[in-house]
């Protein structure tokens, strides 16, 4: 039996923000106690999925959320020339979260 497509969306924004609370673990806040937290609710999902193909799914959106937000230097370096760079920043966010997703 599927996932309902509720609860489809709900477990993708879930897992995403989940990757971008991961994301504290990285300079300059070094929260490394926080991934315990996260990669075990990762872990534990993954576990009870149904399928590798949702498995994958997971461990994407888990990625996507981490390599969008763990960008942050990235967006600064934009924001030196915020007139001619700005606009790139969404592409920064969305490029890199699927990179690393």
């Amino acid at each position: 039996m599927g996932q309902s497509m509720k609860n489809k969306w709900f477990n993708r924004l879930v897992l995403g923000g989940l990757g971008g609370i991961s994301a504290f673990a990285f300079a300059p806040t070094y929260y490394i106690p926080i991934l315990f937290l996260t990669i075990g609710i990762l872990f534990f999902l993954i576990n009870r999925a149904e399928s590798a193909k949702i498995s994958f799914g997971y461990g994407f959106w888990f990625g996507f959320g981490l390599g969008g937000c763990s960008t942050s230097w990235l967006f600064n370096a934009l924001l030196i020339d915020h007139g001619a760079f700005a606009w790139l920043i969404p592409f920064c966010f969305c490029g890199m979260g699927l990179l690393f997703g």
